[in-house]
């Protein structure tokens, strides 16, 4: 993947203004700005494939108190703009702390544009495999390296869009340890509870830690916190982390094994099929079924194709309706009567350096044809835009030259609006206050 920098010389040169910056710099900045700054910082968070060990404890009087182990269990994830794909594997202590329950629990792939979950659970005490496709992710689990920084508690990861809103419209800003504490309600009622997240200007504006209070802003829901910081192909990921449940009084202990950043992840990594004998419930298709043999799986596109009463199937009838629904054309979510498809990037939002750099907007993968490019324009900033190179055509990627003049230290967001024959999609850079 192409770096949103082209000179070595100027990533440095950032890291040595930001070496000096305090948490003054953030009394300068609105709720939206902050949103922004976020924005790009997340969005550098691309692929990456981790190894984590989780250790669950069940605690008596307070989280740092006295603690029982109730799980532990070894996670690796592998996640990208478009896809995921999770296998846990772990022992249970509830029932016999001496002979703990194994359970295995893997969960794959989904997309912007196809929006499916297809997940799977055994365990030892059970002849039984479940599994299910869905087009809404399961919540309450898989806490990867990317949840842990920009999960915020489920709000981020669920809708970020949302949160966002509640950010730009509600949100207050304050400092606090040299971070800013940034504080939100999370819903337009007067019952809503409230986010509170800390973030570090020095570690280009990620979260490191947040809490989830009851709407009285006093009684703590849960709180996390992340640590054992380190610097990755110019992102930063923690190597540690914890959460801790109030309510039901968990704490969840997280130590990354391994880590990989920006690398390639072969196709093969991707892939997911139910093991014999999974009671599968396909949510989207309304059916459930067996599954008798590997080399027959479940269709794995949105189609109107083939419905039922949530019955099983025989083997002949999931045979058919595969291979029925296979012969498809393979349909998108479906789009409103005379609405264009969205043009999408994998990132939207680019965190500007100092001097003049290079940035590339590229297509995201499941993109079918190129899109043709038919104009652009740019808002009114002190960014200074020096080219657009469309080479869409030819690597389904458009390089921007973009300059931050020197000496320019306040923030900034230039928009870049491309034009596809009518479909518009902004592009943001944004850049950082310098001290």
């Amino acid at each position: 993947m192409m770096k949103s920098y082209t000179s070595v010389a100027n990533w440095i040169l950032y890291l040595l203004m930001m070496g000096g910056a305090t948490a003054s710099i953030a009394n300068t900045l609105e709720p939206s700005q902050l949103l922004s700054l976020m924005e790009a910082s997340r969005s550098r968070y691309q692929t990456m494939e981790a190894i984590i060990e989780v250790r669950e404890y069940e605690w008596k009087d307070r989280p740092d108190g006295e603690t029982r182990l109730i799980a532990s269990q070894n996670i690796t994830i592998r996640r990208s703009p478009q896809r995921i794909f999770v296998s846990e594997e772990g022992k249970l202590y509830l029932e016999d702390s001496q002979h703990p329950t194994y359970q295995k629990e893997i969960l794959a792939g989904s997309s912007n544009l196809w929006k499916q979950y297809l997940q799977v659970k055994e365990a030892s005490r059970s002849d039984e495999k479940t599994g299910s496709i869905s087009n809404k992710p399961p919540t309450g689990q898989h806490l990867g390296v990317f949840e842990s920084v920009w999960g915020l508690g489920g709000y981020g990861e669920r809708n970020w869009n949302k949160i966002g809103k509640m950010i730009t419209t509600k949100g207050k800003l304050s400092t606090e340890d040299n971070l800013i504490r940034l504080e939100t309600p999370t819903k337009e009622s007067d019952d809503s509870p409230w986010l509170i997240v800390w973030i570090d200007p020095q570690k280009q504006y990620v979260p490191v830690r947040h809490s989830i209070l009851y709407s009285d802003k006093k009684t703590i829901f849960m709180t996390q916190t992340a640590g054992d910081w380190t610097e990755m192909k110019s992102v930063w990921v923690p190597l540690s982390y914890n959460r801790n449940i109030y309510p039901i009084k968990s704490r969840q202990d997280y130590t990354v094994l391994s880590i990989k950043i920006d690398e390639s992840i072969p196709p093969s990594d991707w892939d997911f099929q139910f093991p014999v004998g999974t009671i599968v419930d396909n949510k989207i298709l309304n059916v459930r079924y067996e599954v008798r043999d590997s080399k027959i799986q479940p269709p794995n596109v949105y189609s109107e194709g083939l419905s039922g009463d949530a019955s099983f199937f025989s083997d002949q009838q999931l045979s058919d309706a595969v291979t029925k629904i296979r012969d498809l054309p393979l349909v998108k979510n479906p789009v409103a009567s005379g609405e264009q498809q969205k043009v999408s990037f994998a990132r939207e939002y680019h965190w500007v350096l100092p001097g003049k750099n290079t940035y590339a907007l590229e297509l995201i993968p499941d993109t079918k044809t190129n899109p043709a490019l038919f104009g652009k324009t740019v808002s009114d900033s002190p960014l200074i835009l020096h080219s657009v190179d469309d080479q869409l055509a030819s690597s389904g990627k458009i390089i921007v030259t973009l300059e931050r003049p020197a000496g320019h230290k306040a923030f900034a967001d230039a928009v870049l609006t491309l034009d596809f024959g009518g479909v518009k999609t902004p592009i943001h850079f944004v850049a950082a206050p310098l001290p």
